[in-house]
């Protein structure tokens, strides 16, 4: 995530905003903005580490897999004679089925992988909804007071 200067977020909110409207450094929202921001951080830090090591997962799995097929293959061309198209047909059709298998296994990774992006995406999304929900409240918080200091 790139840094974010949350000083110099306020003073370009505040350029937008009436002088008694303004935000100062030890208002609330200033730290719920950036408890949010730290919240964000560590949501998106362990989304990206569960996908890394989902992506590691297939890629191993995925080498293995091609390993074996290989050794198969290869024992199959070394034990050549009589039967050979019987091995043939036999090594392709496990090798089908373990192909087959592995690419379930990988659809269910990425699946796994796609679900915790998902995730990760509502969660962020959560987070944003509550930190424009605190700062909706302090800006209605500030205008009722503001509102109130004017009649009297």
């Amino acid at each position: 995530m790139a840094d974010f200067d949350v000083d110099q977020a306020i003073a370009e909110t505040n350029r937008c905003l009436p002088r008694a409207q303004q935000i100062h450094p030890d208002d609330p929202i200033v730290t719920s903005i950036i408890l949010h921001r730290h919240i964000l951080s560590v949501q998106l830090e362990c989304a990206q580490k569960k996908l890394e090591e989902s992506l590691r997962q297939i890629a191993a799995f995925s080498d293995a897999r091609c390993d074996r097929v290989e050794t198969l293959t290869a024992k199959v061309v070394a034990q050549a004679g009589n039967c050979i198209e019987r091995q043939v047909d036999s090594a392709a059709q496990q090798a089908e089925e373990r192909l087959r298998k592995a690419g379930s296994e990988g659809e269910a990774s990425i699946r796994r992988a796609s679900w915790l992006a998902w995730t990760g995406a509502i969660l962020i999304f959560i987070s944003a909804c509550v930190m424009v929900g605190s700062y909706m409240g302090n800006f209605a918080f500030n205008l009722a007071h503001h509102a109130k200091d004017r009649h009297r």
